[in-house]
């Protein structure tokens, strides 16, 4: 499910609950299968942390037909990532009907967004409906649509600060996510 990515959209109240440290699942059951397998994120600009999580980090789900989901078809890949100084963040990119191994981008993928929030306050945003976009490259190693999904790759972000009035959201206005699942 796509969000709208300057808040505009009802799930920013969702975005104020706390959750731990980690990715998870997001809209489904799908996702690294293999238990060997875990998931990095890295967070870099006003917020520098990482961590891994156990397997399971994102989820491949045929898009559905939602409010405010700019697109009815093909598969989404979805993150929920979050951290000691990060709340939310909420990545969704539609890859389409068919799905594939290969690299993808900002430049090629039209229907994507990233909403967060961070514990200062301060909200993100990126997506082809953001001011600015913001950016994304997505390198996808393993796609499988057998049961259950398997997807693995890794996905580096940019997305930028959106601060409000009289609120300090550090010295950069862009945030960057490398995700490896």
């Amino acid at each position: 499910m796509l969000r709208a990515p300057l808040f505009s959209s009802p799930s920013l109240r969702n975005l104020l609950a706390p959750i731990t440290f980690g990715i998870a699942l997001a809209g489904g059951a799908f996702g690294c299968s293999s238990s060997s397998s875990s998931c990095a994120v890295t967070f870099a600009g006003g917020v520098a942390e990482s961590g891994t999580v156990a397997a399971g980090c994102g989820t491949l789900t045929l898009a559905s037909a939602d409010a405010g989901a700019p697109t009815s078809s093909g598969y989404d890949l979805a993150f929920t990532a979050s951290s000691a100084h990060v709340i939310n963040l909420e990545i969704d990119i539609n890859l389409g009907a068919a799905p594939a191994v290969g690299m993808f981008s900002s430049d090629t993928i039209t229907a994507w967004s990233v909403v967060g929030l961070a514990m200062n306050g301060c909200p993100y945003g990126a997506g082809p409906e953001a001011v600015p976009v913001g950016s994304f490259m997505l390198n996808l190693t393993d796609v499988s649509k057998a049961t259950p999904p398997v997807v693995h790759g890794t996905l580096d972000m940019t997305m930028y600060v959106h601060p409000p009035a009289m609120t300090d959201c550090g010295p950069t206005e862009t945030e960057s996510v490398l995700l490896t699942f």
